[in-house]
């Protein structure tokens, strides 16, 4: 394994002092984003078409199995939408509801300590009646590299370790909804493409100007978890080198990386989606393939393989990560909305 490297792509967020900074161009940024969402989540959403949403289901079952009983929300692009997710669970007699990020979600980042707090507290201004604990964005970092490993592991023809016992809900029944991002269904961008190009071009100009920005755990955690993650990863996979290339955003991007890892002799790279790219999405199966082309193109020299997202692979860490979540909340963790 002396010339294999590994390499990990993450999202990228922008820092909250940018947003700050720069309201007027985050703003418009949000409202290109918002239009696309409405027009997304009156489209086809079949598991064909939405393999994303596929996923989604497949983890709340696992969840479900640990006892607890679950709902889908999604914060963008795709129905239910969170909101409509609380009233499920209320028509049900719920009255004290946990909501936890999927493990896309999860991470400490603008989408789960801004975007999703306010769309909480317009659900609670209009169901004062309901009490909803947010769990506390963070990932159980152990959990996340087991589930990162054993993709890892499978590209590399290694063993991983072995199974972990069952999540169990402490108190079975407890009401979660499960917020998950959303996606735009593959029919639509491929029947969309100028429309989606032109997405893709304003996103990637935001991006250049973002990606210098200081970054600090304050003003960016996502980059500091990523960072206390790709740790964990490095003792796993010791001596094959690990190295993180952001999708957008951020820096190193993924050539940059990628250079890294070739630079110090590595002929055998592989590449997997990290915290936000566990399943299968826009992201993991039309972008991050692109990029992947583009490094081949390159170097042709160096052999890529990409750890395609395989939700049945890790759904069971992934579900533990959720629990772990939700026992947290009912222990008072939450974020305060």
């Amino acid at each position: 394994m002396s010339d294999t490297g590994i390499l990990v792509i993450q999202h990228g967020d922008f820092p909250f002092d940018f947003i700050e900074k720069e309201r007027a161009m985050y703003e418009r940024v949000e409202g290109v984003m918002q239009r696309l969402s409405e027009k997304a989540k009156t489209l086809d959403h079949s598991p064909e078409n939405d393999p994303h949403a596929a996923d989604m289901r497949t983890l709340a079952d696992a969840v479900r199995n640990a006892g607890y009983d679950v709902e889908i929300g999604y914060l963008d692009f795709a129905l239910p939408a969170i909101g409509d997710a609380v009233n499920t669970l209320a028509a049900r007699g719920h009255r004290n509801i946990v909501i936890a990020c999927s493990p896309g979600l999860m991470m400490r980042s603008s989408h789960s300590l801004i975007d999703l707090p306010r769309v909480l507290r317009e659900i609670m201004s209009a169901r004062p009646e309901l009490e909803l604990a947010y769990a506390k964005p963070g990932i159980p970092y152990d959990l996340y590299a087991r589930a990162m490993g054993k993709k890892i592991n499978t590209v590399l023809g290694r063993e991983s370790p072995g199974a972990m016992a069952m999540a169990k809900a402490s108190r079975p029944g407890t009401a979660v909804v499960l917020v998950g991002h959303g996606d735009v269904p593959r029919d639509f961008i491929m029947q969309n493409m100028g429309v989606m190009k032109e997405a893709e071009e304003h996103a990637a100009r935001w991006s250049e100007t973002v990606r210098d920005w200081p970054r600090t755990e304050d003003n960016d955690p996502n980059y500091y978890d990523t960072l206390v993650l790709v740790t964990k990863l490095r003792e796993m996979f010791w001596p094959v080198p690990v190295e993180i290339g952001y999708l957008e955003f951020a820096r190193p991007s993924i050539g940059e990386s990628f250079d890294k890892l070739t630079a110090a002799g590595n002929k055998k790279i592989v590449v997997l989606g990290g915290t936000g790219f566990f399943d299968r999405s826009s992201h993991t199966l039309i972008d991050i393939p692109e990029a992947i082309e583009r490094l081949k193109k390159r170097r042709p020299d160096v052999e890529i393989t990409y750890a395609y997202p395989d939700i049945g692979l890790v759904k069971d860490d992934l579900a533990r990560a959720v629990a772990f979540k939700v026992e947290r909340a009912l222990d008072g963790d939450v974020l305060p909305l």
